[in-house]
């Protein structure tokens, strides 16, 4: 199609000689024109006449005139005796937008809402079952197609009313599994902010269309402007066009966005405005395709659970007491109880995600787990067979030394010749022992702490040491995040792949793994499973001699 619209860019230059004054838009091999309905008529004349030369036959029958109603009678009539075979009507769609008449455009976007409707209503039957797949089609593909309407229609905001109200009262209860009465005004204006907002990126398309509108206006300027006067399109300068436009609308939308988030801030009582604050930086999971072959995929209640904490509610069906330590159960408890040891397996699947994708920006002999810090003294020690220390046989205390054990040691990570000790620690940045501390705050004191137990052990080794804190909904410390952007850097290295999309890539993993380790602590078990059976009479114990025959 692109070699046949270039083949026929004489034909089109011929067409504006003979009617310079009429405003000739092509796209492809289909064309149109804006004027006195008399240059139109002898436009499509010299067309047929010439058309043929070049391989084009214009077909009439599928030409239509768009005119207002008070001129449909005159201008049929007109048609008629020219032997013109068109057809005429108040409005038609014209690549993707609409031209006509108000009550044309009612006919012709109200289906279209009607179906979006229906869809968004399909969406959230899904969002029952598979809230992540559902959430990533609307933002991904549905919301797409009236967002594009919005671009190309004036006033387009008027008829999506109804579309507002099935995204508020059946999409948004269905993917939250929540009653949607507790979808307040407040609530519905944070969903509609970006991710990076500490929002779900589902705007409002009543409150979207104006903005969105005028920002296609501005981006098509220069392409209009060519239009207009028939001359050549500068494609530099349209693209700059584009390029600032869309800068300035993305600028002025989370300009909005953060004042809206600030005012939130102001009436928030003391915990959600720190909530309010880390949601800005803990919605990587929210931003990648859910796929079950790249282990991108939560299960229904990982994925509630996770954003439902992010809005700051209450995930639903909850148990009434930890069957742990059977204190009365609570979110926050249940992120914090060290019974049962599930808080010791979110850490280690939070080690295990880093440690994977270090050894693929490196090499897996690089990597390895908990490795020994030996700290204080001067003499080695040795590791026997049964896992016990051995020293020499001088008992002095201060030349014995001891050790310890981080959780990953990372061969070449900051420097080439260095081994980096990443010891990691997850807090609960909203425990009533941090008081009003900021999260950021809290998450550099308990960085501090691993530094003064083991940075001073690892300098002796000659090793560099990284405390690698987090919040238990995924806000990373000051030295975490240093340890993903040097992470990304190697990768990027290794794979030959852009380091933004490497960044996205490290910070997704990590924080679905501390999302999947939310729900776990929400809905697992702090009780063991097994249970071992009292002593009987003893003969359960006697082992069983079978003789077999070869």
């Amino acid at each position: 199609m692109d070699i046949y619209g270039i083949a026929l860019l004489p034909m089109v230059e011929l067409l504006r000689e003979a009617e310079p004054d009429l405003l000739q838009p092509w796209y492809a091999d289909d064309g149109s024109g804006y004027g006195k309905l008399v240059r139109q008529r002898n436009v499509y004349k010299r067309l047929e006449q010439i058309g043929p030369d070049f391989g084009y036959f214009p077909a009439g029958a599928k030409c239509w005139l768009t005119v207002p109603k008070r001129m449909e009678e005159e201008v049929k009539q007109y048609l008629a005796d020219n032997g013109l075979p068109w057809q005429v009507t108040q409005g038609k769609r014209y690549v993707g937008g609409f031209i006509g008449s108000e009550d044309a455009l009612s006919e012709w976007i109200e289906p279209k809402v009607e179906d979006w409707t229906f869809a968004i209503e399909r969406l959230a039957n899904a969002a029952v079952r598979y809230p992540q797949t559902a959430y990533t089609g609307l933002t991904r593909s549905l919301q797409c197609e009236w967002q594009y309407i919005c671009r190309v229609v004036e006033g387009a905001e008027r008829y999506l009313e109804p579309l507002e109200k099935a995204i508020r009262e059946e999409f948004l209860p269905a993917l939250l599994g929540v009653d949607k009465a507790e979808i307040d005004d407040d609530l519905r204006n944070l969903i509609a902010h970006s991710v990076k907002n500490g929002g779900l990126a589902i705007p409002n398309p009543v409150e979207a269309a104006p903005l969105l509108y005028k920002s296609s206006v501005e981006a098509s300027s220069v392409l209009v402007e060519a239009l207009r006067s028939g001359g050549s399109l500068n494609q530099k300068a349209h693209r700059e066009c584009v390029r600032q436009a869309s800068k300035s609308a993305k600028t002025a939308r989370l300009a909005t966005e953060k004042a809206s988030l600030e005012e939130m801030k102001g009436r928030a009582s003391r915990r959600d405005k720190k909530r309010l604050e880390r949601i800005q930086e803990t919605g990587a999971f929210l931003t990648v395709r859910p796929s079950r072959r790249d282990g991108t995929e939560l299960e229904r209640d990982e994925f509630r659970d996770a954003v439902l904490l992010r809005m700051g509610l209450v995930p639903k069906n909850l148990p009434k007491t930890c069957d742990g330590c059977g204190a009365t159960f609570t979110v926050e408890h249940a992120l914090t109880c060290k019974t049962g040891g599930l808080v010791v397996m979110r850490h280690d699947d939070c080690r295990d995600e880093f440690g994977d994708i270090a050894s693929k920006a490196t090499t897996p002999s690089r990597v390895t787990t908990e490795p020994l810090i030996h700290y204080g003294g001067n003499e080695p020690v040795t590791r026997q067979a049964n896992g016990a220390s051995n020293t020499s046989n001088n008992n002095n205390s201060s030349t014995r030394g001891g050790e310890e054990r981080g959780d990953l040691a990372i061969h070449g990570f900051v420097q080439r010749s260095k081994t980096a000790i990443l010891d990691f620690v997850i807090t609960d940045t909203d425990a009533p022992s941090y008081g009003h501390q900021p999260s950021k705050k809290v998450l550099e004191k308990a960085a501090k702490r691993k530094k003064d137990k083991y940075l001073e052990a690892c300098r002796e080794r000659r090793r560099d040491f990284i405390p690698m804190a987090y919040s238990v909904d995924g806000l990373a410390g000051k030295e975490a995040r240093a340890a993903e952007k040097r992470l990304t850097s190697l990768l990027a290295s290794k794979c030959d792949r852009p380091y933004s999309e490497m960044t996205c890539f490290v910070k997704t993993r990590m924080s679905l793994s501390i999302m999947r380790s939310i729900s776990m602590l929400l809905r697992g078990s702090w009780s063991s499973a097994w249970k071992r059976r009292a002593p009987d009479d003893g003969v359960a114990a006697l082992a069983s001699v079978t003789s077999q025959r070869w």
